[in-house]
């Protein structure tokens, strides 16, 4: 049985993960927290990021994950790794610092069990430089355009840390905290409960933000992460997660021979910084097309201005919903062209 991971609702997409999010109603009641600023940057809802880079920019696979190397004291406090090992033998390690999955061990088709996601093996190189391997992020998934937005009249200025732009929470988000761990069992699985309170001012958000995030390894062979956030005024928040996947060898590799299907209609365009326009564009026609089955790397290197813009697919598609539901949901994705980290 392969292996799922769900965010509110799945949906499976080839042997992939498709994460499911629903944009907000155009107002929100004071106390409760916006997942979409409206003040016109065209910051989309959210939308739980997965990401599937090349090989030649992670490091190697790893090989062995001692608790050990990430046993540590941060701001105060402690830092573990935890493991959670269904009935069927699927393992996953994570760790408390940013609620990073280290580790994701799941059956192939053979049945021989393999790491799926990409990281590193000790907790200094998750501190040292890493592109958000498998952690979480707030409060705000993506990008903010010019690290700016209002609310009630009030104007905030968040920290500019991708060129003009706000990117995952800041300069310290939530993927660089301290989260607080209970492991459990429940019927389901085992679990691991990480919680974590962002304070009024944190990064310049307003208010103080009560998280909560909860990793089940379920005996169907699923991994299942359930979010909720609670404030005691209105702000903006977009929790998500952010592990990159290799199905084929843990990241020796590259992915560009994955087969992906998307059931996506359209696609969302971005500006040069990353930005959506706004625009909701047809996939038919455009290397964005994914309803079926096709390799990622089969239209990743055609001359288009948008996989220009993205060095590859940095965008979000709107998932097309059935049934009498149809409000929109979206899925972002990052997948790198072959030259994209290359110097």
């Amino acid at each position: 049985m392969g292996f799922l991971v769900e965010f509110r609702k799945f949906l499976r997409i080839a042997k992939f993960v498709a994460f499911e999010a629903t944009f907000p109603p155009p107002s929100s009641p004071k106390g409760k927290c916006h997942d979409n600023p409206r003040n016109g940057l065209a910051i989309l809802g959210p939308a739980l990021a997965f990401a599937l880079f090349m090989s030649d920019y992670v490091s190697s696979s790893k090989l062995q994950i001692k608790p050990e190397a990430f046993r540590r004291i941060i701001d105060g406090s402690q830092v573990d790794l935890y493991t959670l090992k269904n009935a069927n033998g699927l393992e996953a390690t994570i760790t408390n610092y940013g609620g990073i999955v280290v580790s994701l061990t799941v059956p192939d088709k053979n049945g021989k069990l393999g790491d799926v996601v990409l990281g590193y093996e000790t907790l200094n190189d998750y501190i040292g430089s890493t592109p958000y391997f498998g952690c979480l992020v707030g409060r705000y998934g993506n990008r903010i355009a010019k690290g700016r937005f209002t609310i009630d009249g009030v104007q905030y200025q968040l920290a500019q840390n991708n060129d003009s732009n706000a990117l995952h929470g800041g300069r310290k988000g939530f993927d660089k905290v301290v989260w607080q761990a209970e492991k459990a069992d429940n019927p389901d699985g085992p679990t691991l409960k990480l919680t974590y309170t962002s304070k009024d001012g944190e990064e310049d958000y307003p208010g103080t933000l009560r998280c909560t995030v909860t990793y089940t390894l379920t005996n169907k062979n699923e991994l299942k992460i359930d979010y909720s956030a609670e404030t005691d005024k209105p702000t903006f928040v977009n929790l998500t997660h952010h592990s990159y996947f290799n199905l084929k060898d843990g990241g020796a590799s590259d992915i560009l021979g994955h087969e992906l299907m998307l059931k996506a209609s359209k696609f969302t365009p971005v500006d040069k910084g990353l930005i959506p326009t706004g625009e909701l564009k047809p996939v038919a026609g455009t290397p964005f097309d994914f309803n079926k089955p096709t390799a990622i790397g089969a239209r990743i290197e055609t001359d288009d201005e948008q996989l220009k813009f993205g060095k590859g697919y940095d965008h979000n598609w709107v998932l097309d919903r059935q049934g009498k539901d149809r409000s929109w949901s979206l899925l972002s994705t990052s997948l790198p062209r072959a030259d994209s980290w290359k110097s």
